[in-house]
This record gives structure tokens, sequence and C-alpha cells, in this order.
């Protein structure tokens, strides 16, 4: 989880989680039909677990949303899994750069990436795997978050066929 508080106060919070589901194919740009559906799914299940848990529904943000596709396309194409790409951006330089936030915001974002293939694959896979993970439950869990951003990709890191997905969430001015 990332934190960025005003220019005048200068605090970020450094926190890096990962999942990784293991997989096996062929990587694709297109955002085609199957990609949406899985990144509805996805918010789906997320809003399920947060429910049970009492925490706060989450709000889907466009800006956090094209963060989190551009960052499992990237993935799949250069074929890397980490929060940082290759080439050294963040995810704060990912979510900067959609417009999510500017220098008079207070914020908070978190990522959990996921990769696999067959029934590795799946949304439900992800988020399963994710819940099992103690720090991706308490990201997923958090209730100071408020937004979320999912991006699915086809394909995976490995070069395998399958899905890559990534989840941002996000808060605010809340604090």
């Amino acid at each position: 989880m990332f934190t960025q508080r005003p220019k005048h106060r200068k605090t970020v919070d450094w926190v890096v989680l990962a999942a990784a589901l293991l997989s096996a194919a062929a990587p694709a740009q297109a955002d085609d039909a199957a990609e949406r559906q899985a990144r509805i799914r996805i918010a789906e299940l997320i809003a399920d677990e947060r429910a049970r848990h009492g925490a706060p529904r989450l709000d889907r943000v466009p800006s956090l949303g094209r963060a989190a596709s551009a960052h499992a396309r990237d993935m799949v194409a250069r074929r890397f899994f980490s929060h940082r790409s290759p080439g050294g951006s963040s995810l704060i330089d990912r979510v900067r750069a959609t417009g999510y936030v500017d220098r008079r915001t207070t914020w908070r974002v978190g990522e959990a990436l996921a990769f696999g293939g067959g029934e590795l694959g799946t949304p439900a896979a992800a988020v399963r795997m994710w819940l099992a993970s103690p720090p991706h439950r308490r990201l997923l869990h958090r209730r100071a978050f408020r937004e979320l951003g999912v991006g699915v990709a086809e394909g995976t890191p490995t070069g395998g066929a399958g899905a890559t997905y990534v989840v941002v969430l996000g808060e605010r001015g809340r604090w």
C-alpha cells in the first residue's frame, strides 16, 4: 500500500503486496468482452467478500481501472510479474499518470497482482489466492479503501495461456 500526503507532508508508506498464481501462452492486447466480464466478476467477488466482513462498498473508478489494465497488459507483454516495471515505474507512477490524484490531494493506494492458467486463471481463483494470503486479505478488507480499479489481460507473464489480474484500491482525502 502506498500513501501520499500533500507536498507539505512528505510521508510515503510502502508495503509491497503480490500474489502469484502459476500458469503457462500467447499474450493479447485486446480489451474484449471476456476481459470486461472478468473485470466485472473480480469486482463482484471483492464486493461480496467486503460485505461479509462489514467493509464499505467500493466505487469503481475509471482512472484506477486504467492504471490496473495498463499494468496487467504490460506484465504480459514484457513478461514480468512485479509491482515495479522493468523500466522502474511504480504503482504511484501509474496512478499519478491517470490523473487520479494531484499534489493537493491526500491519498492512499494498494495493489494486488495475480496470474494463472486453466482453473487457476479464473477471477474466482485470483480472489481465492488473495484471500489465502494474509497481507492481501487485509488489503481487500481495508475499510478505508473506497475506490477500486480492476485490470485483466489475456495471457500470463510467463508467456502462457491464461489471465493476468491487477486490482488497485484507493482512497482520497479521508483523513
